[in-house]
């Protein structure tokens, strides 16, 4: 009985849909059919016109003729001239109508014999079918006639089909919602009492049952199963909700990836961590294979091992990623099942060591970079000095042995600059160094560190200029670290610059920041050395950087002094063109605008930025011709010297 009822409000959706496509096929029909009339229409009224053209003499006047026309037969009418201008319309003033050149209709009637289109009209604001006809009047000259109508009959009819198809539509589901509503009443009202009472499963109450039905159909049977159900399950459900909330605990408190397998291979289990690191999603993966969720062989094969050797096994796994390679550590162990003679299936924990291997390699690199800038000056340092000591006292003059100690002690002042930069660094990076937080004018380190490298610019024949804005570029921060920065980076520009070639050195304000470039003509960074540069010991031409006497710390200072002082360090470079470094600094307020009084002393009430762990003090390094600081000669350019 059930299935008839379902057969019956079937087919009322049936009708309604007939309804629908009927009303669909109707209304195109109608519209087809009405677009005929009009285009035959306009077909008449076209020839119609274009024979009174034909036949009028040359000095007749057009615009009445289809003024009068044009209201008789109620169709809007236009003569064009072969060249796209109107010269008469019946309903416009054909000096307010603009070029009918390239109108479609116009261009295939000058094409051929006649031309038609249906499209939106500006002019009118409504959409409007068009008929043109190429006529040529006594003496030669060749004319456009065109006929148009709007849509509004076609509109009129399609809005009458839609009224029409509507109200059926709506008649027959009225008609079929009667039965649709009795019956889907009937059959939800026990469905709603099962899941009441799933519910109440769910909210942990097993005692909750389904009353069953008067009469025996599918639902009594549906609600005697279920009840049946509730009094099996019920131990069953606490046990499994005990155990699956310990193996989520857990799960949920590993920082590996977990896949578990059974003995054919099929996924069990998959926590967020393994889904991460084999970029798949663990809900969908459950009872598929490996291979079917991820592209990363090594992990079948090492389950694929496991399954069949019944041993533990171990993987370390390297995956080409960006910006980095991604390398995984697998281990693999068995499962064992209620009988231990019979696997279960195998479990591999997935750990990512990417971060650890890239440590074990940075700190790798340098230590081998550190051994060979120490090496390079003590080597050059024990050859002067064996050849000294080897040397006879008259094999050797005193100017020769003057020059010998000179270069020895030239490398001893490389030899200690390069440690006295580690050392720094090192400071800097621990966060041990001290900066002093004084309210100061960016300007005013710029102007001392360009003051200092003039010469040595001059030396290089490079012209160096300064920009400095009018206004005070006032930051917080330690200027004798700034001044740092500026030397740095303007000696680095010095270094990389030929000579005839041009530095700029510009601070710029905006509302919220102090801009710092230094802008070079060199030698240029090829892009992809840009992101290496600021590590340390890295040089793009080293034999040069060492000829320069650089130490290739430089620009790994200047960022870390950068960062310090809560800015950022940028670089912009064309191979072969020059390199421009910018610095961006938070703009200070100024002590007068935060207190609204008079100017105070500018180390009031400034915090520092960080506390040193130690009461190390970083030492005051100064730079620029003849100092002995790190910024001179050390300027780490687009070779990072």
């Amino acid at each position: 009985m059930k299935l008839l009822w379902k057969l019956l409000l079937s087919a009322a959706v049936l009708v309604l849909l007939t309804a629908t496509v009927v009303g669909v096929l109707v209304q195109r029909w109608t519209e087809a059919l009405t677009l005929d009339e009009i285009r035959r229409s306009l077909r008449h009224q076209t020839l119609t016109l274009a024979e009174t053209v034909a036949q009028a003499p040359a000095e007749a006047d057009l615009q009445g003729v289809v003024t009068r026309l044009g209201g008789r037969v109620g169709t809007r009418l236009t003569i064009v001239r072969e060249s796209g201008a109107v010269l008469a319309d019946s309903e416009r003033p054909p000096s307010s109508l603009d070029n009918h050149a390239q109108r479609p209709e116009i261009v295939q009637a000058l094409q051929g014999d006649v031309g038609t289109a249906t499209r939106y009209s500006a002019t009118l604001g409504t959409r409007m079918t068009y008929f043109a006809r190429a006529v040529t009047r006594p003496g030669g000259e060749r004319l456009v006639v065109r006929a148009s109508l709007t849509h509004s009959l076609l509109d009129e009819r399609l809005a009458r089909v839609r009224n029409a198809v509507l109200l059926g539509s709506v008649l027959g589901f009225l008609i079929a919602l009667v039965p649709g509503v009795w019956l889907a009443r009937r059959i939800s009202r026990p469905l709603e009492e099962v899941t009441a009472v799933a519910n109440s499963f769910a909210e942990g109450n097993y005692t909750a049952r389904v009353a069953l039905p008067k009469h025996r159909d599918e639902v009594w049977d549906l609600a005697l199963a279920f009840n049946t159900m509730a009094g099996q399950l019920r131990d069953r459900l606490e046990t499994i909700d005990t155990d699956r909330l310990k193996l989520r605990a857990i799960l949920a408190s590993m920082v590996e990836g977990l896949v578990a397998v059974d003995a054919d291979g099929r996924i069990l289990h998959m926590n967020a961590v393994a889904g991460r690191l084999l970029e798949t999603d663990p809900t969908t993966s459950i009872g598929l294979q490996t291979r079917d969720v991820t592209r990363m062989s090594s992990v079948c094969e090492i389950l694929a091992e496991t399954l069949e050797t019944q041993q533990a096994s171990t993987e370390e796994l390297t995956l080409p990623s960006s910006p980095r390679d991604r390398v995984l550590q697998l281990h693999a162990a068995p499962l064992q099942g209620a009988d231990p003679s019979l696997s279960a299936g195998a479990v591999v924990v997935i750990h990512d060591v990417s971060e650890l291997r890239r440590l074990e390699a940075v700190r790798r690199d340098f230590v081998a970079n550190v051994s060979h800038e120490l090496k390079t000056p003590l080597t050059a340092i024990r050859a002067l000095l064996e050849t000294l000591l080897d040397s006879p006292d008259e094999s050797l003059s005193a100017e020769q042995r003057r020059r010998f100690l000179e270069q020895a002690n030239a490398q001893t002042d490389r030899l200690s600059t390069i440690i006295r930069d580690l050392l720094a660094l090192s400071r800097i990076e621990s966060e041990q160094a001290r900066f002093e937080r004084l309210l100061l004018d960016l300007r005013d380190p710029v102007n001392e560190s360009v003051e200092g490298l003039q010469s040595l610019a001059k030396e290089k024949e490079i012209s160096l200029s300064v920009e400095l804005p009018d206004d005070v570029a006032q930051v917080t921060g330690d200027q004798e670290y700034l001044r740092q920065v500026v030397d740095n980076l303007l000696n680095n520009a010095i270094m990389y610059t030929p000579k005839g070639g041009s530095i700029r050195l510009r601070v710029r304000l905006d509302p919220r920041h102090v801009g710092l470039d230094v802008i070079d003509t060199g030698i240029g960074i090829a892009p992809e050395d840009r992101d290496r540069i600021f590590e340390r010991f890295y040089r793009v031409h080293k034999g040069r950087s060492r000829q320069l006497g650089g130490t290739g710390l430089g620009l790994a200072i200047v960022k870390h002094v950068v960062q310090a002082h809560g800015g950022e360090l940028t670089v912009r470079s064309v191979l072969g063109e020059g390199t421009t470094f910018s610095v961006h600094l938070p703009l200070a307020e100024s002590t007068e605008s935060r207190s609204g009084a008079g100017v105070s002393d500018p180390r009031d009430e400034i915090p520092p930025v960080s506390q040193p762990r130690s009461g190390a003090e970083l030492p005051r390094q100064r730079s620029g011709p003849g100092s002995e600081g790190p910024a001179h000669g050390q300027g780490p350019g687009p070779c990072n010297p």
